[in-house]
């Protein structure tokens, strides 16, 4: 059976002959001595099982093309056949193209399971990559320099108009112009220079395999990335053909901005709205409040419809020259009035005031063990005044059962504030009421036990913790 010469020293890859040299020097078994043969077999079998079972190796066939390494199989046969339809296919050029030999050698081996191909496809590319063999093609050269083969002309051709439309915006095209010297010439052309329609088209778009390349880690962006590149996140999602800005862990994305080999300018005409914005005046005005305003009249924005012609060179304008102009509409100015009057004292601020002077909180606002409370106390003396919190209108003034004697005022924008256990009110429902003013005196009715007030804030009928308002 053929050997390989093997171009690695790692003792990764073990040859059945050496193997068997070394059990030969171990059990100093003769070759002769067939009363040893059975012990042999059995000694080289398990030691090759131990060898698959420990250290994950598998049994197979390294594969030698001109005495050169392009893999290891496990199964040798579709391999074979492979590289056979290879050869038949070479033949077929052998009178065009340079002689080609391809010597296959197909050696036993026990290998680290990595080391297998994992398809007979990978084989054939080592083997095609082992072995320059040109093929009679079309090169497409981009100013005196090739650039890629194509199998065909009309390939070519198809290629280079692909190519070419991607870079011809929509609209009445007045002139379309290559802006390189592109041929297209018969010659031979390297195996691996031949490429398909797509692979041809991102060639002219300026992408090689030396690209630099970034793989995307857990929580970046193409902001982040684009950030740390020198590079816009609009530019990312274009070099890498993105239509949206999800990116994946693990997914390889281009870094560097690419330039197309070829550059398409093109002139167009295209018809386009403009909208040109609206004016705001502001009518300050004495008869309304401070902090109303009033709308006078309603902006709309100008409207014109264009005619230009554009310049673009690979998608990226260039020039635009305006032809005409229509007006449709013109803006409409926005105009508010602007209250400048003072509030009344009894107008509410939108802030809160503690309701007394002095005392101390004796209960918070939330859960106790007497159940939900609902405001805050403020224990202090008895006939103590107690202020509105905020200006607005009393809309309850009298007993309320468990309050005692109560206030409630009404500070609008759905701001109400309870005031209860009083002892003697101040003032009565419907009064007009201004922030710190006197409205009633603390005492002990309803349901208490002792001098205190009992404050309450609510929004839109809800309790609201009173701590976080005065």
């Amino acid at each position: 059976m053929a050997e390989i010469e093997n171009t690695s020293s790692s003792d990764k890859h073990l040859r059945f002959s050496k193997t068997k040299d070394f059990l030969n020097k171990m059990l100093n078994i003769r070759k002769s001595d067939t009363q040893y043969l059975k012990y042999y077999m059995i000694a080289l079998c398990s030691f090759i099982i131990i060898l698959i079972i420990a250290g994950n190796f598998k049994i197979g066939y390294a594969i030698s093309i001109n005495n050169v390494n392009v893999g290891f199989v496990t199964e040798k046969n579709e391999t074979y056949a492979m590289i056979e339809d290879l050869k038949k296919e070479l033949s077929e050029y052998q009178g065009n193209k340079e002689n080609i030999i391809l010597n296959a050698s197909y050696s036993p081996v026990i290998a680290l399971n990595h080391n297998f191909s994992k398809n007979p496809d990978e084989i054939i590319n080592n083997v095609k990559a082992s072995v320059d063999f040109y093929y009679d093609a079309y090169a497409v050269y981009v100013d005196n320099t090739f650039a890629f083969g194509m199998e065909s002309k009309n390939l070519a051709d198809e290629t280079i108009q692909a190519f070419t439309d991607m870079y011809t915006p929509e609209g009445e095209i007045i002139s379309i112009e290559v802006q390189n010297s592109v041929e297209i010439k018969p010659e031979k052309v390297l195996y691996t220079r031949i490429l398909n329609k797509d692979e041809g088209i991102k060639i002219l778009k300026g992408y090689g395999n030396n690209d630099e390349l970034y793989t995307v880690q857990e929580g970046d962006t193409l902001w982040g990335i684009g950030i740390h590149n020198d590079i816009t996140s609009d530019d990312l999602m274009l070099i890498n053909e993105l239509e949206t800005e999800t990116i994946v862990p693990g997914q390889k994305l281009r870094i560097t901005n690419v330039e197309p080999l070829v550059n398409i300018k093109v002139i167009r005409n295209i018809t386009y709205t403009e909208y040109q914005p609206y004016e705001t005046e502001y009518i300050y005005d004495s008869s309304l409040t401070k902090g109303t305003n009033k709308v006078v009249q309603n902006g709309s924005k100008g409207e014109k419809n264009i005619n230009a012609t554009v310049t673009t060179i690979n998608n990226h304008e260039t020039d635009r020259e305006i032809i005409s102009e229509t007006i449709v509409s013109e803006p409409v100015k926005n105009i508010i009035k602007v209250g400048t009057k003072p509030k009344p004292k009894t107008a509410a601020t939108g802030r809160f005031m503690r309701p007394i002077s002095g005392g101390y909180v004796s209960s918070a606002f939330g859960s106790r063990s007497r159940g939900y409370h609902t405001g805050i106390d403020y224990a202090l003396s008895y006939g103590s005044p107690i202020y509105a919190a905020d200006g607005g209108t009393v809309t309850s003034a009298g007993w309320g059962g468990g309050y005692g004697y109560m206030i409630k005022i009404n500070h609008g924008n759905g701001y109400e504030t309870l005031y209860a256990h009083c002892s003697k009110l101040a003032v009565k429902s419907g009064t007009k009421v201004a922030k710190g003013q006197v409205i009633a005196y603390v005492g002990s009715t309803g349901n208490s036990t002792g001098p205190h007030l009992h404050f309450e804030i609510r929004k839109n009928g809800s309790y609201l913790n009173p701590a976080k308002y005065v």
